[in-house]
């Protein structure tokens, strides 16, 4: 009889407890999705959580029934032997159903997690990009604002960040098909420089893709620490009216700088102004923004490469991918 006062008690604690691991794996999904290149993941995630969600809720509503049905033939099986095997119940094959899907869960949403680890650390094992990043670590001079980072052909500072440009004149890609090329850019705002760990792709994830608030920020009203909020921020510069002179400037800017990664890719990259993504038009407006308020004090270069500063942080999986792929090459 001890048994059967307690079952109720553990349910509810099962219950909890699912709904505890379905709140954490929604919030770690959530985050995911900025990261994990893989919608088709993303997707299938997203419905398994929901089908925890609808399974709950199915339980949670013909609990009461349940119990009301088994109140009602409980004065019909006291007659059973203790020793008799019972069949499983339906509120019992719903909790185990329920156990068995949060594990599938958390071995589904770790394997994303393995992932987008691997793409920043360079682990060929957890599907990265890189399999033999460590041969080439970067070299660290100095610290602080002061240093700069050297990796093979490319050299990162406090001021400067690598974005892929279009081929000028008779200039021929590191990598065969590709229409662009990884080059260093002046920027605007300043990082400190992270000491090197040995590890080339980490590296790179700690000193170029940007983290705190700019000097601008307040007056722009955007951080790196909240980049989709910034991004909707970048985009209603557009807007801003600008004379004949800055006009031009501003679309020799906006004209030159590609999309690799979302309209466009690295062996067809898009120029921004033909693309209607909300990053592009993020970088339209940041554009706008500094030539409005900062003509004078930054040339078309540090715009340039402070645009692609905010599209590291926008697209940090595949930026980080594309500068080791020409290291490699």
């Amino acid at each position: 009889m001890t048994e059967e006062r307690n079952d109720p008690f553990m349910e509810k604690v099962m219950l909890v407890l699912i709904s505890i691991v379905g709140i954490g794996l929604l919030y770690k999904q959530l985050f995911l999705i900025k990261y994990s290149s893989s919608m088709l993941l993303n997707m299938l995630s997203l419905l398994l959580l929901l089908a925890l969600v609808f399974l709950l809720a199915w339980w949670i509503i013909g609990k009461d029934e349940q119990v009301h049905d088994k109140d009602k033939k409980e004065h019909v099986v006291e007659h059973i032997a203790k020793s008799e095997r019972k069949p499983l119940t339906f509120i019992e094959k719903f909790s185990y159903g329920l156990v068995g899907l949060a594990a599938l869960l958390i071995l589904f949403n770790q394997f994303q997690i393995f992932q987008v680890n691997g793409l920043a650390s360079g682990n060929p094992s957890t599907g990265s990009f890189v399999s033999s990043v460590s041969s080439a670590p970067l070299k660290f001079f100095g610290s602080g604002s002061g240093g700069t980072l050297k990796l093979g052909q490319f050299e990162v500072g406090s001021k400067i960040t690598l974005k892929p440009m279009p081929l000028a004149s008779g200039e021929q890609p590191v990598i065969s098909g590709y229409k662009t090329k990884v080059k260093p850019m002046p920027t605007i705002s300043e990082l400190s420089l992270k000491p090197s760990t040995g590890d080339a792709a980490r590296d790179l994830l700690n000193n170029i893709i940007p983290t705190g608030t700019p000097w601008y920020g307040q007056e722009a009203g955007v951080t790196f620490d909240d980049p989709i909020a910034a991004q909707k921020r970048w985009a209603t510069y557009r807007k801003l009216e600008l004379d004949p002179e800055q006009e031009q400037r501003w679309s020799k800017i906006v004209n030159s700088f590609t999309c690799d990664y979302c309209c466009g890719s690295p062996q067809n990259p898009t120029i921004i102004t033909r693309c209607g993504c909300a990053h592009s038009a993020a970088a339209q407006g940041m554009a706008r923004w500094f030539i409005k308020n900062y003509a004078d004090k930054f040339t078309d270069e540090e715009i340039y490469g402070e645009m692609g500063r905010w599209y590291s942080l926008w697209y940090p999986g595949p930026t980080i991918k594309r500068i080791v792929q020409e290291m490699q090459a």
